[in-house]
């Protein structure tokens, strides 16, 4: 089993060191985005902070864990950053002329992102989403411990657990919806229209009378 990645190194600028705080980030951070660059910058957002903090005179004993915290952030960020970017397209949209700026695409997608998001959650059960609300709220593992009555090793596995199996399931939702979308530039899926779809074959159409 490999050693985790060591934070004194990486505060002393060792590019091993750097480069295995970046695989660590971006692993976890390729579950939530699909863009290249989406991911690219998130996970230098979440390197950053790892840095701003060791400088700041942060000593994790939990590396991997301290990583995957500041990974998480980053993913927060980017997502109120872009559900802002719509809901201010929105705006425009229904108001003055939009901005040329705003990337209509990439908008629609981070919507759509937020929905299959808050949607998973619904799903989680109780103990897992406390653990995952209080972990947003920006509690450390004693204080969601003490909140759900169990130990702090259990809140960790507890939240470990429950981000993992979110990423998984958020990831293969996503590949689904990609096939789908595949499948209907190939003319796999007809879409029809609700006449068409609701239309009595045995009734004959009145056109060709």
């Amino acid at each position: 089993m490999s050693s985790p990645p060591d934070p004194n190194k990486l505060r002393e600028g060792e590019a091993a060191a750097t480069e295995a705080f970046r695989r660590l980030l971006r692993a976890h951070i390729c579950g939530y985005f699909n863009k290249e660059s989406q991911v690219h910058d998130v996970t230098q957002d979440a390197l950053l902070d790892l840095l701003a903090k060791l400088e700041a005179g942060a000593e994790p004993k939990q590396p991997e864990y301290w990583a995957l915290n500041a990974a998480n952030n980053a993913v927060r960020r980017e997502l109120t950053r872009l559900r802002r970017h719509a809901i201010e397209y929105q705006s425009q949209v229904h108001g003055f002329a939009p901005d040329n700026g705003a990337d209509h695409a990439e908008l629609i997608d981070a919507r759509e992102d937020l929905r299959k998001i808050n949607a998973l959650l619904a799903d989680c059960e109780e103990v897992p989403l406390r653990a995952l609300t209080a972990a947003v709220e920006g509690r450390n593992h004693r204080e969601i411990a003490e909140e759900l009555g169990i130990s702090p090793g259990a809140a960790r596995m507890t939240l470990a657990r429950a981000r993992s199996e979110l990423s998984e399931r958020f990831t293969a939702r996503q590949k689904i919806d990609h096939l789908v979308r595949l499948a209907r530039r190939a003319g796999l899926i007809v879409e029809h229209t609700n006449d068409a779809a609701n239309a009595d074959p045995n009734v004959p159409d009145s056109s060709s009378s």
